[in-house]
């Protein structure tokens, strides 16, 4: 129940940007919208191949460490994953409009606060795989069974709220997935 209910609290919540977006903003803003995540999740990919690679690393280590030691090695895994994180997202904020002008057209482009939004919440996502790649280590799944799914709900539920009740568009569904 543990890791089913966080494989369905992700799909929903990165699954229902594009679902609002086209029903609410529109399906033109949705093609816009997935451009952009075309793109980031592409790097995402790369920087997750790296970040999950020391996985099992971790649960070797976790199982024959005192706890003193595994916090220490938590919060220079967390600094390293941030950092990177950090100047991925710096790169990308600098050089993902000229790309995507240069592959699709500058009549594609989104604003540059839905870009920054889009960006910001994709470090925080980089960022929170420290948390995940504990929790896999200790096996945590069933003691945090229900985040996920609250998870999920807060984010179609302020997504859905924001979208209807402002004129931010894009940005209220980016808004609620942070």
């Amino acid at each position: 129940m543990g890791a089913f209910s966080a494989k369905i609290g992700s799909i929903v919540v990165f699954g229902t940007a594009n679902v609002l977006i086209s029903k609410f903003v529109g399906l033109a803003a949705a093609g816009l919208f997935s451009n952009y995540m075309l793109l980031l999740n592409s790097v995402s990919g790369l920087m997750n191949k790296a970040i999950n690679s020391v996985a099992a690393s971790i649960a070797n280590f976790i199982n024959s460490k005192d706890e003193s030691k595994i916090d220490d090695v938590f919060f220079e895994y967390m600094y390293i994953v941030s950092f990177c994180a950090l100047i991925s997202g710096l790169l990308l904020s600098i050089e993902i409009q000229p790309f995507i002008r240069f592959w699709v057209g500058s009549k594609y482009e989104l604003p540059k606060m839905t870009v920054a939004l889009i960006i910001f919440n994709w470090i925080l996502n980089l960022m929170r795989n420290t948390v995940l790649s504990f929790m896999a280590a200790y096996g945590a799944y069933w003691e945090v069974r229900w985040k996920s799914i609250i998870e999920a709900a807060l984010n179609l539920s302020i997504g859905v709220l924001l979208i209807t009740t402002t004129n931010l568009g894009i940005n209220a569904v980016v808004i609620s997935g942070i």
